[in-house]
């Protein structure tokens, strides 16, 4: 793997954050995440993860090169793809369609981190509105179940063979 930035040609440091290794760019303060060290970093409480950006507060002479240039990885060397993180979030970060790795640009990581937090309010509300839908529909199709399939099933060999696929289908599944 190579120890120059692969956005200015820095040199890399490597920090350990609670046990996830990331290389990160002395002079612009990119990060070099390999694959599901990201997920590892969200996984850790907040203030591990923000010391990342603490150096770069207090770091006076940050280069800030240009986003736009592709830029090779780290640790394959394929040409990275610069994509919208979680695709809607708005947050264009470097990815390696090769290993997963990933190279994030100096405040990129603050903003995903933030964006997941959101994102996980959002998906408990979202989820207790599935859930209140999901049991209506239950409750709906438990009603229709009990009222005897034979009221909605036609009459005849037909009206048989679907009560007859219905029962062994509510068997099967165990309802």
């Amino acid at each position: 793997m190579s120890n120059k930035c692969p956005r200015c040609w820095g040199a890399l440091e490597l920090l350990d954050i609670d046990g996830v290794k990331i290389d990160r760019c002395g002079s612009c303060r990119g990060i070099f995440l390999d694959k599901y060290e990201l997920n590892r970093l969200n996984a850790l409480n907040s203030e591990a993860a923000e010391c990342l950006n603490d150096g770069a507060a207090g770091h006076s002479t940050i280069q800030t090169p240009d986003a736009s240039k592709k830029i090779n990885c780290l640790r394959c060397s394929s040409v990275m793809q610069t994509v919208n993180f979680s695709y809607t979030s708005g947050i264009l970060i470097d990815h390696c369609p090769a290993c997963e790795s990933v190279w994030l640009d100096n405040g990129e990581l603050a903003k995903i981190l933030e964006f997941l937090k959101a994102s996980e309010s959002i998906s408990e509300e979202e989820s207790a509105s599935y859930q209140n839908t999901l049991n209506e529909i239950k409750d709906s199709a438990n009603k229709q179940k009990e009222s005897g399939f034979r009221s909605i099933s036609s009459g005849g060999k037909m009206g048989s063979i679907v009560n007859f696929v219905y029962k062994m289908i509510s068997k099967v599944s165990g309802e």
